[in-house]
């Protein structure tokens, strides 16, 4: 009997060892949909930029616009999952847009932040616009005085123990397929903080990071909104 409470004892505590090193913020970063293996960003060319000072602005509406936007981390470059609802806000800016949709990555010959290579693309669907936004998401936990009690199963599964917090730089420009001018920039920075058990820190900072994404993505399409009107 009394060796198998030992046993059992021991079952535990590998149990609850497992579970405090197995979840991590780390597990929050996103690794599905990777665009491109070592790429950070969007890319401008330099070398164009004497020429965007002869180019006449052609900014009409409502213009077709097409959107994309990259989310970058330590892990890599991805498909940023607000997307589709920051499309389905600029369908109703009423008077702006004739068409607001995703850019088709699948027609971008070139790395995911090769800006000419998004041109390109966009005007392969007869877009007018691209809005393009980078969203750098940076991710970090601590550890306490409680720390200690993630050796035990009950405290790693129900206690808060471990302090988390992301932080969200994000950056948008609406740019001119046709001859590649900038129209408006926006840019927002959100950074927070949380606390949560340790075997769920892990989700606990990916709904932190894509709650943060969501709202800079609100923030930034009014201001680049009342940016567009005012030209």
């Amino acid at each position: 009997m009394r060796a198998f409470r030992r046993a059992a004892l021991a079952a535990a505590v590998l149990l609850s060892v497992a579970a405090a090193g197995c979840s991590s913020v780390a597990g929050a970063y996103e690794e599905e949909g990777r665009l491109a293996a070592g790429d950070r960003g969007f890319r401008f060319d330099d070398l164009a930029v004497r020429e965007s000072f002869e180019r006449a602005p052609q900014l009409r509406f409502p213009s077709r616009i097409l959107v994309a936007g990259l989310e970058s981390n330590r892990t890599g470059c991805y498909g940023s999952p607000g997307q589709q609802a920051l499309v389905e806000a600029m369908g109703k800016d009423v008077g702006l847009w004739s068409e607001a949709a995703p850019l088709p990555w699948f027609l971008v010959a070139g790395p995911p932040g090769d800006v000419e290579a998004l041109r390109r693309a966009a005007a392969q669907s007869q877009a007018d616009l691209l809005l393009l936004y980078e969203q750098r998401v940076t991710l970090d936990q601590d550890r306490n005085a409680l720390s200690v009690l993630n050796l035990l199963v009950l405290p790693t599964l129900f206690l808060p123990t471990v302090p988390y917090e992301a932080t969200v730089r994000s950056t948008a420009a609406v740019v001119d397929v046709r001859n590649g001018l900038v129209y408006a920039t926006a840019a927002d920075e959100r950074r927070e903080g949380g606390i949560a058990p340790s075997a769920w820190v892990s989700g606990g900072a990916r709904d932190l990071k894509r709650r943060l994404m969501a709202e800079a993505l609100t923030a930034m399409h009014a201001d680049l909104k009342e940016r567009i009107v005012r030209r």
